[in-house]
């Protein structure tokens, strides 16, 4: 999936996201492909579940 495809997919949502495929650009990096790990209506909920990733 990438980031346009997320974005409509979950609008007004918060997500977890793992990112597949990414590049630099001039200093940015920037990312090709993710998937989905979860997905939030409250953002405290995304960062909770984030801070217990390894």
């Amino acid at each position: 999936m990438n980031w346009e495809a997320l974005r409509n997919h979950f609008p007004d949502q918060w997500v977890l996201i793992e990112a597949i495929e990414a590049h630099s650009d001039n200093g940015r990096r920037l990312v090709d492909r993710i998937a989905v790990i979860n997905q939030y209506i409250e953002g405290k909920d995304a960062l909770n579940e984030y801070k217990l990733i390894p």
